[in-house]
């Protein structure tokens, strides 16, 4: 990367960042801003949480999600698929 590239990068950096400081503080101190319109009108992917639930998507008897559960709840030892399952 050239010297130019990195200083243009540097640039848009502090820029972006800038910008969303300045959106974000804007936001904070403005006492009329509400999110409640957006969060109103939200809409949400509960067909892909669906799939996501599926046995065959994530399936307890995999060790990678069998550790995430462990490591998730606290657990001393690996669960086992069937108490994972309710």
């Amino acid at each position: 990367m050239s010297r130019w590239q990195k200083i243009i990068l540097a640039v848009l950096r502090f820029s972006l960042g800038w910008l969303m400081l300045y959106a974000g503080l804007e936001k904070i101190f403005d006492p009329m801003w509400s999110a409640a319109g957006y969060l109103n009108n939200a809409k949400t992917f509960t067909a892909l949480f669906q799939w996501f639930a599926r046995p065959d998507i994530l399936p307890t008897g995999d060790l990678g999600i069998q550790k995430g559960f462990k490591k998730l709840f606290g657990l001393s030892k690996l669960p086992k698929p069937e108490r994972m399952n309710r």
